[in-house]
């Protein structure tokens, strides 16, 4: 009994050295690959082995008793770990009714994965289980196989077992990710295609696997070719590097932190466990690890927060308070009075104007009628409004995907103001009134054609204020995020018959249109091919709602309603294809995100275009201008565009870019000043950039602390004016 204890613990202590030597070495490795990516290798490699080691010793302890079960000598297991053969033969004949409930799960999960009444996180605990379920069945079916292959009905080891499971895990995984669309529709087993899509992160994944597999190798070698004392000194070192690593990371500084939020990886995600852990205030930031909390027993003093100026407190962590400024809030709507008499330029503007209003879901900047260097003659129907238009050449979004721009531009409110609750897809609360209600409202024709469920569903706000709203040419299975279908043509059909349907219309109409079709997924169309490429696909995109475009345009100039019908072209946000090594959006304020399309067309106003900095937040202010809607109750942020297009001096003014948390991602905010552009997270710089200078943002100003104090303060006194609400969770 005693040799057997010793044996055991002799045992146990080489898989741990082991297992520890492994996975710290492969921890090493992983950590200095995620700090070379984060852009410092020097300063970032201590910290993220730091982060690194820590899981390291978890993994080594687990695997450990993994060793243990699989191959240490039969007589060193205890008696828990070997099953009956009736019971195990039970289980495989279970094997078949798991597989047929989970197919049954499957369904299911489609059907709830592709609902807009579930929570994205219940969706993903029902995916689990259907996954779990599949394991099962599937394990013990190669369980039966592996016995039927041994020539004999004997009971499998323990390690065919482990062996079984494993092959139905990476095997049945990877056939549902290979079979399954990117956009998660289309069958039970396609909702596992998603993890074939471009945007995933799946860096932190990879890097956990090398370590565990280092750690697996390592323990494997010392319980079967011994641990010398070389390895034993190499673990020492190791470890020692480990708990220095980890002091280094408690004491990161913000700039380092930033670099590891940016770049996804391993040591990011354990970083944002380690500030969680030690947010000691629970405002959200911590005091360690580079939060940069400066007090962290006062709630109300973080990097995020709203300094009062005056008070005798640093309530940002600026390291100073905020001076007593004379701030100038944001500029409310220029929009008509009660009776509609405003004469001087516009009376120039169409009696009785109508407003066709076409947004294009993920639409980039860089088209033809923008003077881009890649023109494949993508917009040929846009560039030609383009040419008898006011073109906006540096127009803004709100945010960098749709829920967080198109809402609030419709609204008229930056992001952070409406009530909202906190969900990926936000929806808007009732008291909030979007444009379309308040046209209705002042007797205005409201239709809508749309064939994304988001704009159509009860329950978000998009769906208010409409005499009609059309939704014929939605899909059957709604998508969630990605769509693998296509129906720009269906979106122009049901256009063209609003439209027959207002050429008659005694009262001025709002009509808005929108597609989605260059929103991933991108399907290619036989009549745009431009070659097999992610990029390729999107511009085939870009040219089919081009065309659809074009025939709403066509029809609109046949309509006895053209010549008071003004016209206006934009999208919600952009879209990235590897630049600042991005996929797609919804994450960061990077030009090729935030920067979008916009054409105002009004009959009878000569073409122009603007080079000063505009934003969405004009649309709604806008839309009330050119109906002659005065503003009543709730408060409407921006200024008409209306000034430009009738021949007004464009002045500059500030462009805010606001984009608050959600569920998938952190805050990001971007301030325009000039030529220089000031990116914030929570308070904290990740970039200045002098556009005029850097378009293509490469060259970060921001260790230039005289310049960036300037632009802050000046967005300082611009946040001043908003009224924030907290999303509702």
């Amino acid at each position: 009994m005693a040799s057997g204890s010793k044996a055991t613990a002799q045992f146990l202590a080489q898989a741990f050295a082991g297992a520890c030597l492994g996975a710290l070495g492969s921890a090493g490795f992983v950590g200095a690959f995620e700090a070379q990516r984060a852009g410092d290798l020097g300063r970032d490699l201590a910290p993220a082995f730091g982060l690194l080691g820590p899981l390291a010793l978890g993994v080594a302890i687990a695997l450990t008793a993994w060793l243990w079960a699989l191959h240490a000598p039969s007589r060193l297991r205890l008696g828990l770990l070997l099953e009956s053969a009736k019971r195990r033969h039970r289980l495989v004949l279970l094997g078949p009714f798991l597989l047929v409930g989970w197919f049954v799960l499957g369904h299911v999960a489609r059907e709830v994965f592709t609902s807009v009444a579930l929570a994205p996180q219940r969706v993903g605990v029902l995916l689990g289980a259907v996954t779990l379920a599949g394991l099962w069945g599937g394990s013990a079916a190669l369980e039966l196989w592996a016995t039927r292959l041994s020539r004999s009905m004997a009971r499998p080891s323990l390690r065919t077992c482990a062996l079984s499971l494993f092959l139905s895990l990476v095997g049945g995984i990877s056939l549902l990710v290979f079979v399954g669309e990117t956009s998660g529709t289309g069958g039970s087993w396609a909702l596992f295609g998603v993890l074939r899509r471009e945007e995933l992160q799946l860096a932190p994944a990879v890097a956990l696997v090398a370590i565990l597999l280092g750690g697996y190798a390592g323990g494997l070698l010392a319980v079967r070719a011994g641990l010398g004392r070389r390895a034993l000194l190499a673990l020492g070192g190791l470890s020692v590097a480990a708990v220095a690593g980890l002091w280094s990371a408690r004491a990161l500084d913000e700039r380092a932190t930033l670099r590891f939020e940016r770049s996804p990886s391993l040591s990011g995600s354990l970083l944002a466990l380690a500030q969680s852990w030690s947010d000691g205030d629970g405002d959200g930031h911590s005091a360690h690890f580079g939060g940069g909390d400066c007090n962290d027993a006062a709630p109300d003093e973080h990097p995020g927060a709203i300094d009062l100026p005056a008070n005798g407190r640093d309530e940002d962590c600026s390291g100073a308070d905020a001076a007593q400024t004379a701030v100038s809030a944001p500029s409310s709507a220029q929009t008509l009075d009660a009776a509609g008499q405003t004469g001087g330029p516009r009376a120039s503007l169409p009696a009785g104007a109508n407003v066709l209003l076409l947004t294009v879901d993920t639409l980039r900047f860089d088209l033809g009628f923008t003077r881009s260097p890649k023109d494949r003659n993508l917009s040929p129907h846009l560039d030609e409004l383009a040419s008898r238009s006011t073109v906006f050449e540096s127009a803004y979004s709100l945010a960098s995907y749709t829920s967080k721009s198109l809402g609030p531009a419709l609204i008229g409110r930056y992001p952070s103001e409406t009530a909202r609750n906190f969900d990926h897809f936000d929806r808007f609360a009732p008291e909030v009134p979007f444009v379309q209600e308040r046209l209705q409202k002042a007797g205005i024709t409201t239709s809508a054609v749309q064939g994304y469920w988001y704009f159509f569903a009860k329950g978000y706000g998009f769906e208010r204020g409409w005499d009609s709203l059309d939704s014929e040419a939605a899909p059957r299975y709604i998508s969630v995020d990605a769509d693998a279908s296509s129906n720009g043509d269906k979106v122009g059909d049901r256009l063209l018959a609003a439209l027959d349907a207002l050429k008659t219309n005694p009262k001025p109409f709002f009509l808005w249109g929108h597609w989605v079709d260059p929103h991933a997924e991108y399907v290619r169309h036989e009549k745009y091919q431009f070659g097999r490429e992610s990029r390729d696909k999107y511009d085939g995109e870009v040219a089919f709602v081009d065309e659809q475009i074009g025939r709403v345009l066509a029809a609109l100039a046949e309509s006895p309603q053209a010549a008071k019908t003004i016209v206006i072209v934009t999208s919600d946000h952009g879209e990235a294809f590897g630049e600042h090594g991005l996929i797609r959006h919804g994450f960061e304020l990077w030009e090729e995100l935030v920067h979008v399309p916009l054409i105002i067309y009004v009959p009878g106003q000569p073409p122009r275009r603007i080079t000063a900095r505009r934003s969405l937040i004009d649309l709604t202010p806008t839309l009330l201008d050119a109906f002659g809607v005065a503003q009543q109750g709730e408060f409407v942020r921006g200024t008409s565009l209306l000034d430009d297009v009738l021949g007004g001096p464009a002045a500059p003014r500030p462009v805010f870019v606001d984009m608050p948390q959600g569920p998938h991602n952190k805050e990001r905010r971007a301030f325009y000043s000039g030529s220089l552009k000031l990116v914030t997270s929570d308070g904290r710089v990740l970039g200045l950039y002098d556009l005029a200078l850097d378009p293509r943002e490469k060259n970060d100003l921001s260790d230039d602390k005289s310049l960036v104090s300037k632009i802050q303060a000046e967005q300082a006194g611009f946040v001043a004016g908003l009224q924030p609400l907290p999303a509702r969770r």
